[in-house]
């Protein structure tokens, strides 16, 4: 046990502004070693940090709350198609980009087209120069043939040059004069290392996006080739996503299609769905809607509000195998149409169907006889 000596003071007046003429006599009181704060008035413990009544502890528990329904998907466009693309000789860092079209995204699409005059053996590399905390997936299309080359990413909380290899069969690549070969690039930043941002304690400012070459590598039959991409060659840079639109439906109407497995297994894909809350008796303004999404990296939008990034990475150990960082997302009550049909759109940029798992549930504090805070979203306020 220890003792200390505590001050009462009256209700209405607070510590610093408690005049010393009004200070009644201290008292020795007996405190827990486990005490944290005690609020007294005239001898009498309003508040006992080391004694809690039954009752009173609170736990955050989940329920089910309403269905998504009118699940559609699409494909996102390959490639920097928009009006608003710039073209130039080399592609242009992500930043500069969203200055010069007046944009703000996290995306990047860049496209560039050649000819290839070399038949190479065995696999081929698609090397692309960028920056840590990023995000890449690429295509290569020969003559509207496309393949997916993959999706890789980094997530270091440092700065600094990175490069990212794409290997594929040397094969596709068309060794004919009349054929065109196309390389499409989606660019994700995934952030800066440091909350002062894109400036940090440098005096010049941190890039995103190609920020160095681009280059393919392969092997003929007795020799190794190697060609830059961005070297003197005409790029086309856009900023943002090609396959929203505004409106309740933001799907195109030619790429819609019923379900979300459709399209959204497909890297680079969209999904949507709709839900509406009741406007009286099923939804408390003590309550909150939190989505749960357990599949792909994307973005995701409510009612045309971006509500920011998903992903379902996994924590490292000593935390469960398996155990994603986050699968609870919060809906701000101030954009929820309450009353009124609600519409989330989903981009994945990795492929897997979203809707698995996707559930929306609602959340708050409810009364306790556990001593122990009980969270059934994982860590308090982590959504919130």
């Amino acid at each position: 046990a220890q003792f200390s000596l505590l001050r009462t003071i009256r209700p209405w007046m607070s510590m610093s502004a408690c005049p010393s003429s009004t200070h009644k006599a201290a008292e020795i009181q007996r405190l827990f070693e486990w005490l944290v704060g005690r609020l007294l008035d005239s001898g009498k413990a309003l508040f006992n940090s080391s004694h809690i009544d039954d009752g009173v502890m609170y736990g955050r528990t989940t329920r089910e709350a309403f269905q998504l329904e009118n699940w559609t998907s699409w494909r996102e466009p390959r490639g920097a198609t928009s009006p608003s693309t710039i073209s130039d000789v080399g592609p242009w860092e992500h930043t500069r980009i969203l200055l010069a079209s007046n944009a703000s995204s996290d995306y990047i699409w860049y496209t560039t087209s050649f000819k290839w005059y070399d038949v190479l053996v065995g696999e081929a590399i698609l090397e692309i120069e960028t920056q840590k905390a990023t995000a890449v997936s690429a295509f290569l299309e020969v003559d509207d043939d496309e393949m997916y080359l993959g999706s890789i990413h980094n997530h270091e909380h440092k700065d600094g040059n990175c490069t990212f290899n794409f290997t594929f069969p040397g094969r596709l690549l068309a060794p004919n004069s009349a054929m065109i070969n196309t390389v499409h690039i989606l660019i994700e930043s995934l952030g800066y290392n440091n909350l002062i941002g894109r400036w940090g304690s440098s005096s010049s400012a941190k890039t995103k996006g190609i920020t160095g070459n681009v280059w393919i590598k392969g092997k003929e039959t007795h020799e190794s080739i190697t060609r830059c991409l961005n070297c003197g060659q005409q790029w086309f840079s856009q900023a943002g996503l090609n396959g929203r639109s505004d409106g309740d439906d933001p799907s195109p109407a030619n790429e819609r299609h019923g379900g979300a497995g459709a399209h959204s297994a497909h890297p680079c894909s969209w999904s949507s769905a709709t839900f509406t809350v009741p406007s009286k008796g099923e939804f408390h303004t003590d309550q909150e809607l939190l989505l749960r999404l357990v599949a792909g990296r994307g973005e995701v939008w409510l009612n045309g509000e971006s509500l920011g990034r998903y992903w379902n990475i996994t924590r490292r150990p000593p935390a469960p195998p398996g155990q994603l960082s986050q699968e609870y997302y919060h809906l701000p009550r101030d954009v929820l149409k309450v009353g009124g049909r609600n519409s989330l759109l989903f981009f994945n940029a990795i492929g897997g169907d979203v809707s698995h798992g996707a559930r929306l549930v609602s959340t708050g504090l409810a009364p306790s006889k556990d001593s122990t805070f009980r969270d059934e979203i994982d860590c308090a306020n982590a959504c919130l």
